[in-house]
C-alpha cells in the first residue's frame, strides 16, 4: 500500500524546485549554440559557404555581345558571387546607352538594385520613360545559386535573357557591359536629310524586298533565306565571315554573301534587301566581296572587311 498523502515540507519543496529547474536548464540553448545551429541550417541551404572556406573572389570585367533574336534560344551567362554586387550596362550597337524599362527574376535567388532576397515583387519595374537608367545592378541572396534573369530594353521588342549563376567558381564578372545589336532611343538621331542622301541606288539589279532571283519563266522568286538570316537562325550550312565589326554579321551559302545588321549599304550594289524585327537589314550580294562601303546608325560612313 502506498503511504498516505502527506504536505511536503519547505526543505522538500525547494529541493523539487531545484531538480526541476537544472533538467530544464539542459533543454535551453547558450548563445553560442544557437549561432552554430543557425550557421549549420544555412550552409544547408546554401545561404553560406561551408566553414573554412571562404575567400576572396577574382574578379574579372566582362562584355557580351548578344542578339536578343539569337540569345533567346542560347542565352549567355554571368557568373555572381554572394556578398559582391555586379553592374550590366547596357549599350547599343554604337556604344550609346539603353535604357532598362523592366527587369524579372526570381527574389528568393537574386536581388537586383538591392531589391530582393525574398523582399521584391519577382518582376520590378525601373522608372518611366526618360528616367531610366542604363546600369542595373545584381546579387545572389545564396553562395549557390541558379536562374535567369530577363532585361526588358525602352523601345526593343525582345527581352535580353542571361543565365546567372553563383558559386562553384572562384572568379565573379564584375562589371559586365551587354552590347546589344540595335540602335539605342538614347542615340542621336541623325538627321532626315542625311539619311536621304545615304540612300542607295536603285538600279534594275537591287532588289529592296524580299525576292531576288528568278525562275525559269522570269518570274521573281522569293529569297527565305533573307528572312532566316533575319531572325538570326542561320542554315546550318551558312559559313560564317569574319568581319572587322562586332554589330555586323556575315555568312557565305548557295556561293552569295549574305550580311546582317543596322546599316545602310553604299558600295557595291546588293542584289536583295529585307528588314527584320527591329530595324535591323540582310543585304544579299551574288558575287561576295571582300570590302563593302557602309553608313552606320549614327551616320558615320566606313569600310567593313570581310574574310572569307
Amino acid at each position: 500500500m502506498p503511504p498516505p498523502a502527506r504536505e511536503l515540507t519547505p526543505a522538500e519543496i525547494g529541493a523539487l524546485q531545484t531538480m526541476m529547474t537544472n533538467r530544464a536548464a539542459g533543454t535551453i540553448l547558450t548563445p553560442g549554440n544557437a549561432d552554430a545551429l543557425r550557421r549549420s541550417l544555412m550552409e544547408t541551404q546554401g545561404m553560406l559557404p561551408p566553414s573554412g572556406t571562404l575567400g576572396q573572389v577574382k574578379v574579372e570585367p566582362r562584355s557580351l555581345d548578344v542578339d536578343p533574336q539569337v540569345l533567346l534560344s542560347h542565352p549567355q551567362s554571368i557568373q555572381l558571387a554572394l556578398g559582391v554586387v555586379t553592374p550590366l550596362t547596357f549599350l547599343d550597337s554604337n556604344g550609346h546607352t539603353w535604357p532598362v524599362e523592366a527587369v524579372a527574376f526570381d527574389p528568393r535567388m537574386f536581388a537586383q538594385d538591392g531589391n530582393g532576397c525574398g523582399s521584391a515583387p519577382p518582376n520590378t519595374a525601373i522608372a518611366g520613360a526618360g528616367n531610366r537608367p542604363s546600369t542595373i545592378t545584381m546579387m545572389p541572396c545564396r553562395i549557390n545559386t541558379y536562374g535567369n534573369v530577363s532585361i526588358k530594353l525602352e523601345n526593343y521588342p525582345l527581352p535580353i535573357v542571361l543565365m546567372a549563376k553563383s558559386g562553384g567558381n572562384e572568379t565573379v564578372d564584375l562589371p559586365v557591359t551587354v552590347h546589344v545589336r540595335g540602335r539605342s532611343p538614347d542615340a542621336p538621331q541623325m538627321p532626315a536629310e542625311a539619311m536621304a542622301a545615304y540612300s542607295p541606288p536603285q538600279p534594275v539589279r537591287t532588289v529592296s524586298t524580299r525576292h531576288g532571283r528568278k525562275g525559269g519563266s522570269g518570274e521573281t522568286l522569293p529569297d527565305r533565306y533573307l528572312d532566316t538570316f533575319g531572325a538570326g537562325a542561320p542554315p546550318s550550312n551558312a559559313q560564317r565571315v569574319e568581319i572587322n565589326d562586332a554589330s555586323v554579321s556575315g555568312w557565305i551559302l548557295g556561293g552569295k554573301l549574305y550580311l546582317r545588321g543596322n546599316m545602310i549599304v553604299i558600295n557595291p550594289a546588293q542584289d536583295a534587301m529585307a528588314e527584320s524585327v527591329g530595324g535591323v537589314k540582310v543585304w544579299r550580294f551574288d558575287h561576295p566581296v571582300s570590302r563593302i562601303l557602309i553608313v552606320d546608325e549614327s551616320g558615320v560612313e566606313r569600310d567593313l572587311s570581310l574574310n572569307f
